[in-house]
């Protein structure tokens, strides 16, 4: 399933594209903590049907091939 629910081309220039996109949910993790931190207070997120990890586990891109993925 895809997360992305609406897609808008906004600008085209030359080999540049700027779109406007409308997610169903977006998670914003900036960082701040050196230990793994995935909340689980935001409504909705223990139904969902993706997969979730933390970039501090991402090793090799090999499983991610042809998949579609979201990197906030």
């Amino acid at each position: 399933k895809y997360i992305i629910s609406y897609q808008k081309l906004l600008e085209k220039h030359e080999n540049n594209f700027i779109y406007s996109e409308q997610f169903d949910a977006i998670i914003v993790a900036n960082g701040h903590y050196t230990e793994i931190y995935i909340p689980n207070d935001i409504p909705g997120f223990d139904s969902r049907t993706f997969p979730i990890m933390h970039s501090h586990s991402y090793r090799e891109p090999e499983h991610y091939q042809n998949q579609c993925v979201i990197v906030v």
